[in-house]
């Protein structure tokens, strides 16, 4: 049932690109809205799930006698995110609407990013395939990968250059992001059996960045939360396991010839 369900949605491509829009599109958000001043209720670090969060944090205006609703609608959770709710005294965002559009959309790149990761490593065959040509057919890109190198980048110094301004509930959402994002990246890396092919896709990130990212990374790993802090050495690990083999390989042939 889960690998039917799974074909399926890999032979739709227009999901994907929907998918990817909104990707983008959350992850240019979350580089320029407000920053979140103060701790999250409970339910931001208890569920993924962005209905749960609509359900759980949406203003007043979608309830009754002050009772969130259980199940708000698409349309409602849309539009608030769309509009915001208008304060009354000036007609500015209300902060709870801010708050709710930052929540989510950091929630949507994370839970993006874990999809693209999971089918990265699927069984399904064409899952890999899939995501690697979605990747190659972003709009805007001179290169593969460099836009969404750039905006992981961004959401790094969004968070190290404002590090001592946000609370550690937005801090969290920060890492829970780049947890999945490096994630996604490491099973791109790491899924083909061909040595060669691992060590052309991880040069072609590096030359978008990649290599810069981690190694800032790297820096500050006493600080990161361990599954961000297992991502990063994942990907030193499987660099280093390849290098050697590679240096291994060349060896060899250098010293098949000299005996010939």
């Amino acid at each position: 049932m889960y690998q039917t369900g799974l074909q399926q949605l890999i032979m739709r491509s227009v999901i994907f690109q929907q998918i990817i829009s909104a990707l983008f599109a959350c992850l240019a958000s979350i580089t320029t809205i407000d920053f979140i001043p103060y701790n999250l209720p409970s339910v931001v670090k208890k569920s993924s799930s962005i209905v749960s969060l609509g359900s759980q944090l949406l203003p007043s205006k979608f309830s009754s006698n002050n009772t969130v609703p259980s199940s708000p609608s698409i349309s409602s959770v849309t539009s608030i995110l769309i509009h915001g709710e208008q304060d009354n005294s000036d007609g500015g965002l209300n902060p709870a609407s801010r708050i709710l559009a930052t929540i989510i959309s950091y929630k949507t790149c994370t839970l993006i990013f874990e999809l693209l990761s999971t089918l990265c490593l699927a069984s399904v065959a064409s899952g890999y395939d899939v995501v690697i040509n979605i990747l190659s057919e972003v709009k805007g890109e001179q290169y593969r990968f460099e836009r969404l190198v750039q905006n992981i980048q961004r959401l790094y110094e969004t968070y190290y250059d404002q590090q001592d301004n946000i609370s550690d509930d937005h801090a969290l959402l920060i890492f829970d992001c780049l947890t999945a994002a490096l994630s996604l990246f490491n099973n791109i890396v790491r899924k083909p059996d061909v040595i060669e092919k691992r060590d052309s896709l991880r040069m072609e990130l590096e030359r978008r960045g990649f290599e810069e990212l981690v190694t800032r990374l790297e820096a500050e790993k006493e600080s990161l939360p361990e599954s961000l802090q297992k991502q990063v050495s994942l990907y030193h690990r499987d660099k280093k396991v390849d290098q050697d083999k590679i240096s291994a390989l060349q060896n060899a042939k250098r010293q098949s010839l000299l005996q010939l």
